[in-house]
Formats: C-alpha cells, sequence, structure tokens
C-alpha cells in the first residue's frame, strides 16, 4: 500500500515537470481519440442497423413474393415456386412446409444441407435481421434465416427463408477494417499536428518569457512588447509590467534614498572633520576648544536624529511597532504644542492659534501625536512668511478624528505634492533656510499616522500656503 502511494505521489510530483506543449498536446490527441472512436461507434452503428433494416425488409419482401406466387393460377401445369426459384438469385433459399397435412410443398436444392449444417452448430452463422449485425464466421459464411407461419386456403403454411450475405457482410467488414485503418492514419496525424499547434498556441508565451529574462536591474524602464497577445496572456504580460514599474520606482528610491543618505551623514562628519582639523592646527584657548567640542557635539545629534529617525522607518514598515493608544484631550494637546512653539514663532512675528472644541476626546498614541503635531508646526514655521499665520483645527466627524494644520507661508509647487512623503524628498535648496532640515519629517508623519490606520493629504497653492488634513479613526485601536 505504501509503495502505491508513494507511486502515486511520484506522479503527481512529476507532472508539474511536464512541458506544457506536452500536456496540451496530450490532452488534444486523447480528445481526437474520443471523438474518433464516438464517431466510428456511431457510424458503424448505423451502418448496421440500416443495412440489418434492409435485409430484413428484403426478406419480408421475399416472403409475399412466396405467398403471391402461391396464389397464381397463371400457369397451372408448372409450379409457382419453379417460377419463383428462376426468379430469384442463387443466394436464396426457402422452404415451404404444409404443417396442416405434414409435408414440405416446395423446398430450395441445397436447403436442407444447410439447415442442418446451421442447427448441427447452433446457428453459429446465422445473423438474425431483427438484432444489430453481429458476424460470426464459420466456413467462410454468413446468413440471414427469417421463419414465418401464415395461414393460407385454411391450410397452415411454415416458411423458411435462407439468405447468403457472405459478399455483403465481407464488403461490410472490409468496409469496416478500412474505416478503423483510416481512423488510425488520423489519430496519428492528429497527434503530430496537436504539437505542432500547442507550439503556434505557445508561442507568445515563449516570447514573453524571452523578454522577461532579457530585463534586468540595468533595463529595468524596458517593457514586455504590446505586440499581438491572446487575452489570458495580456493579463499576465500586464502584471508582469505593473511589478516592473513598481521595481523600477523602488530601485529609484532606493538609488535616490543611498543618494541622499550619503550626502546627509557626509555633512555633519565633514563638520566634525574640519573643526577637528582645525582644532588641531594652532593652540586654542580652554574656551575655544568648549565652543569646538559644543559644536561637534550637535554634529553627533544630529547624526543620531538621522540614524534615530530611519530606524524608526524601517521599524514601522515592518510592523515592529506597537502603538500605545489611549484616550487624551486633543483641545488640551494641541494648546501645549502652541505653547512649545511660540516662542520660534514669535521670531517671525508668526501667529499660531487653536481651533477646537474643549470637549474632543479621541484614542490615539499620545507620544506619537505629539511628534506629528510637533512635526508639522516646525514645518509651517520654518516655510512659513514673516507675520504669518498657523492654524491648528480639531474636529470629529461620525467615523474620524479630524485635524487641520494651515498656514499662510510660501507654498509648494503643484508638481512636488506628491513626492512630500518621500523620504529625503526636497524641493529646491532655496527652501531649506536650515541645514538642519533632513527631509524626513513628512516621512515620518505619514508612518506615524499610518500606524494608527488613519490618512493624511497635503494641499497647498504656491505663494498662498500649506494645508495637512489628517484623519485619525475615532475606535480604539487593538
Amino acid at each position: 500500500m505504501n509503495k502505491v502511494s508513494l507511486f502515486y505521489k511520484n506522479i503527481k510530483e512529476n507532472n508539474f515537470n511536464i512541458s506544457l506543449t506536452i500536456w496540451l498536446s496530450f490532452w488534444y490527441f486523447i480528445t481526437c481519440i474520443i471523438l474518433i472512436l464516438t464517431q466510428n461507434f456511431l457510424f458503424n452503428s448505423f451502418i448496421s442497423s440500416f443495412y440489418n433494416q434492409t435485409e430484413k425488409v428484403t426478406l419480408e419482401k421475399n416472403i409475399q413474393e412466396i405467398v403471391r406466387l402461391i396464389d397464381r393460377k397463371e400457369n397451372p401445369n408448372r409450379s409457382p415456386f419453379e417460377c419463383l426459384f428462376f426468379e430469384v438469385n442463387d443466394n436464396l433459399f426457402f422452404l415451404v412446409e404444409d404443417v396442416t397435412n405434414r409435408k414440405i410443398i416446395f423446398i430450395t436444392p441445397g436447403m436442407f444441407k444447410f439447415l442442418y449444417s446451421l442447427r448441427e452448430n447452433q446457428n453459429e452463422n446465422l445473423v438474425s435481421p431483427d438484432e444489430e449485425i453481429n458476424i460470426k464466421q464459420k466456413n467462410s459464411k454468413y446468413f440471414y434465416y427469417v421463419k414465418k407461419e401464415i395461414v393460407h386456403n385454411n391450410k397452415v403454411l411454415h416458411i423458411e427463408v435462407l439468405a447468403d450475405k457472405t459478399n455483403r457482410i465481407s464488403i461490410l467488414t472490409n468496409f469496416k477494417n478500412r474505416s478503423s485503418f483510416i481512423s488510425l492514419a488520423i489519430l496519428i496525424t492528429c497527434l503530430i499536428l496537436s504539437v505542432f499547434i500547442s507550439k503556434i498556441i505557445l508561442s507568445p508565451i515563449h516570447r514573453v518569457v524571452k523578454k522577461i529574462r532579457s530585463i534586468t536591474s540595468v533595463n529595468l524602464h524596458e517593457r514586455v512588447d504590446n505586440d499581438w497577445l491572446p487575452q489570458e496572456i495580456k493579463i499576465i504580460k500586464n502584471s508582469f509590467n505593473e511589478v516592473l514599474e513598481r521595481l523600477e520606482d523602488s530601485f529609484q528610491r532606493i538609488s535616490q534614498f543611498s543618494d541622499d543618505i550619503a550626502h546627509e551623514i557626509r555633512t555633519p562628519v565633514n563638520n566634525l572633520k574640519g573643526e577637528i582639523e582645525v582644532a588641531l592646527q594652532n593652540k586654542r584657548t580652554v574656551q575655544e576648544y568648549v565652543d569646538i567640542l559644543h559644536s561637534n557635539l550637535e554634529e553627533c545629534h544630529r547624526l543620531t536624529r538621522i540614524i534615530d529617525n530611519l530606524t524608526f522607518l524601517s521599524r514601522s514598515e515592518k510592523h515592529n511597532i506597537h502603538i500605545q493608544a489611549e484616550e487624551i484631550d486633543i483641545h488640551q494637546e494641541l494648546l501645549n504644542m502652541k505653547d512649545l512653539y511660540d516662542g520660534i514663532a514669535e521670531e517671525k512675528s508668526i501667529e499660531i492659534s487653536v481651533q477646537c472644541e474643549k470637549d474632543i476626546h479621541s484614542y490615539v498614541d499620545k507620544v506619537l501625536f505629539q511628534r506629528i503635531i510637533s512635526n508639522l508646526l516646525s514645518n509651517a514655521i520654518t516655510y512659513n512668511k514673516q507675520n504669518g499665520k498657523i492654524i491648528l483645527i480639531a474636529f470629529l466627524s461620525e467615523e474620524y478624528l479630524n485635524i487641520e494644520v494651515s498656514d499662510t507661508g510660501i507654498g509648494i509647487p503643484e508638481k512636488s505634492v506628491p513626492h512630500l512623503f518621500d523620504r529625503f524628498y526636497r524641493i529646491e535648496k532655496s527652501r531649506h533656510t536650515s541645514s538642519k532640515n533632513m527631509g524626513l519629517g513628512l516621512s515620518l508623519v505619514k508612518s506615524m499616522v499610518s500606524m494608527h490606520k488613519g490618512t493624511i493629504e497635503i494641499k497647498s497653492k504656491e505663494g498662498e500656503g500649506t494645508s495637512v488634513y489628517i484623519k485619525f479613526p475615532k475606535k480604539p485601536l487593538n
């Protein structure tokens, strides 16, 4: 039992290694076999049935002719059966017996011999016309046999007709043999055609596979050609092209990310290196060394922030950070963030205002919520105009806590808005008023909003200002 199971298991496993061309050819060939066998069966059945019915009608007519001849009175000196004997062919034998008087009225010469032979052999050579032709050969002879009793002139006549159909059945048998040979030839032709047709059908797949294999990281911009393809293969082609687009975008992001992170790290490292080299060139006072160390410490803090932010983004993408959602007073939190940034905003005469009802509460991670608002306020102050305004708005809708941070700053070009959440993305150098800007702030904000299963959207008009819209689900997060 184990060997049988192992055998079928091996067959099942090996099926997946069989060429698709072979599979298609095999099933096409099997289909042809079924169709041809069915056609032959139906055709032979029809021919046999038609042949049997024809012979039955012929024999019935012979019996009717015998009855008709019995009634003939035109030639009283000549037996009507003798007339029949000369009128029918040599392949027809018949017997007319008067059952009432128990005597044979007429019998074809040789009839007894045939009947005796057939009865001795249990009628193996007889083929009944009431049934489908079932050829049984003995001594190369085939017969149709019909017997019938009729009442004629107050006499019961027993009539037997024996028809030698050897030639016709031989022709029929020969026809069936030829039909089988032709069917075999057709099957062989179908097998050859099935392989050829399968290769034609699969040729688009081979072209697609060849093109796919030619695409590497060097030519990710290429796509699978839009030549004529079957609908099913077009789905595969389109799906693969979509994968290529995502891969190309990912490679570009990785390449840009590598360049940006190298630039971001290079700047503080070069600053550290330069300050240390300057400090070592000449002797300095203690206070000068202290100032240099403070500057170096600031650059170290900058490096630490870059590493921490990248680590946070990486962990959030892998879902390795679990938020601690709790019910907080949104109005109070916004006021706290306003108080925290009022001092920085006053340097540019920027007014920060809060529009929020006092009884608004929601379930969010308090620390992450503060970081989100902090990042948005920092950007709003950095890119705002002198004497500008910043508005913090919060309200509850049916399913969400809605937060809006709007400013009257310099705005963002429309073409740059879709890329604002990309890591290290910067619009232009003229916007970087601070060398501390790393281009990670909005990436962090989006990541933290996504961790709350929320959404974030930015709308901006260059020269007029920017608005950030955030939605947090009202329901507590599991």
